[in-house]
């Protein structure tokens, strides 16, 4: 999964029945070997509008915003890791339905939109199952809601097509925050772009989505207190010297 991701593509379609085993050997871990297959609903890893598959793919592996994309098929790293959630529970539950046999899809989509989640198997690990309930949580982790998570303030400014806020946490007790309004249609697949990045002490940290409402989504960031650099090199409130600045390129670099 992590190859077909880099490469730029998502699969689309990742359960066990999709696995094949070329070798197995359940007492020796080295002597088994897989390889994934079907390709058949894998796309480039973007954004766009699609004719609406959604009853191509199983709804018991389908990730929740493709279930909420009313015809817009939208595929991101987090809809793979979701479904791969659901494969490794599948293979620790001895190859049993995600939902069982005796479940409507409708029912299974009113279950996923609700936020429910799938048990632990009582034949899986306890220590495999921290695992693959990390694979779910990363999807919905970061999802914090306004007015109950995050309190928007005054608004800042706005180019390049975001829209800037002042904010702060009302539940925990950390420095304030900056809501940026980004593209709906475009919010999980940035979102997971930042998070992923944003160990990196010369990124900045993200702490992830806010949902507003269908029409508007938030991305969590930590303010700068200086501003951005372009600001304040043409307002020169910052004057850097060449080595400052030759030390400012090295950090970017």
């Amino acid at each position: 999964m992590t190859y077909v991701v880099s490469q730029g593509m998502i699969h689309g379609d990742l359960r066990c029945l999709n696995i094949l085993v070329f070798q197995m050997d359940a007492s020796k871990p080295k002597e088994n070997f897989v390889k994934l297959t079907n390709f058949a609903l894998a796309r480039p890893n973007e954004p766009s509008l699609l004719e609406d598959r959604r009853l191509i793919i199983p709804v018991e592996y389908c990730a929740p915003e493709i279930l909420q994309s009313a015809g817009r098929l939208y595929y991101s790293e987090l809809s793979e890791i979701y479904s791969m959630r659901v494969l490794m529970r599948e293979a620790c539950s001895q190859g049993q339905l995600p939902y069982g046999s005796s479940i409507s899809n409708k029912e299974i989509r009113q279950k996923k939109l609700n936020d429910e989640i799938l048990p632990r198997p009582w034949m899986c690990d306890r220590q495999i199952w921290p695992i693959i309930k990390k694979c779910f949580d990363l999807a919905s982790h970061f999802q914090y809601v306004l007015g109950i998570d995050v309190k928007m303030n005054d608004r800042l400014y706005g180019r390049y097509g975001h829209i800037y806020y002042n904010a702060e946490w009302i539940r925990k007790n950390k420095s304030s925050i900056i809501l940026i309004v980004i593209n709906t249609e475009r919010a999980e697949h940035d979102a997971s772009f930042h998070l992923e990045l944003s160990s990196h002490k010369h990124i900045v940290h993200t702490f992830g989505l806010v949902k507003n409402d269908p029409r508007s989504t938030m991305l969590i960031q930590g303010p700068a207190p200086h501003d951005n650099l372009i600001k304040l090199l043409q307002s020169q409130q910052f004057k850097p010297s060449a080595k400052i600045l030759k030390i400012i390129f090295l950090q970017n670099y």
